[in-house]
């Protein structure tokens, strides 16, 4: 082979690596289509969600965003709060934390947990499906926790569990997009 045809092959290589580089690394900060970046409220925090959600004020002091579905039977939260554990003793926490809640509200609730790495860093996960009380179903509850800097922050999706065919990849795609800018 000649070295034209080996050097506009390896051009061609670096081209494509090139654009595939900048395909992924802006597909990192930009929303999907029909996807909106939130910021919550007094926080480092951005999470993208689907445009056709809607934003409603926070209840409590730790809340700083709270999102929903129009007929809110899906949604999306951001709480926030100062912490100032090791990362052993924040995983330790939490674990038992979440078994013990979960197992208290529902004896047959299912609880997954896990560390994952995400672009906004490590993170506990947890995946509980159990009966929720008050809407007399059961529900799928996706958290993700962070420890960054003395401060915890924890992002809550929930829905109920015969649309978590439907939720589940929003949540994950909403999950890849959270930043912590501090």
């Amino acid at each position: 082979m000649d070295r034209s045809k080996r050097f506009g092959f390896g051009l061609g290589l670096i081209l494509v690596a090139t654009l595939a580089f900048g395909a992924i690394a802006a597909s990192a900060t930009t929303a999907p289509v029909g996807w909106t970046t939130l910021h919550a409220a007094r926080s480092p925090v951005t999470v993208q969600l689907p445009e056709s959600w809607q934003v409603y004020p926070p209840e409590d002091k730790d809340e700083r965003l709270v999102v929903a579905t129009r007929n809110s039977t899906v949604a999306a939260f951001v709480v926030m709060g100062p912490n100032h554990e090791s990362w052993a003793a924040f995983y330790e926490r939490l674990y038992k934390m979440r078994r013990t809640e979960e197992l208290a509200r529902d004896p047959h609730a299912s609880i997954r947990t896990r560390v994952t790495s995400l672009p906004a860093g490590r993170a506990f996960e947890s995946i509980v499906v159990r009966y929720d009380q008050s809407s007399h179903e059961r529900i799928r509850q996706v958290q993700l926790d962070f420890l960054r800097d003395g401060m915890q922050y924890e992002f809550q999706y929930v829905c109920p569990e015969k649309l978590s065919g439907v939720y589940v990849p929003v949540f994950d795609t909403s999950a890849r997009s959270i930043r912590l800018t501090q």
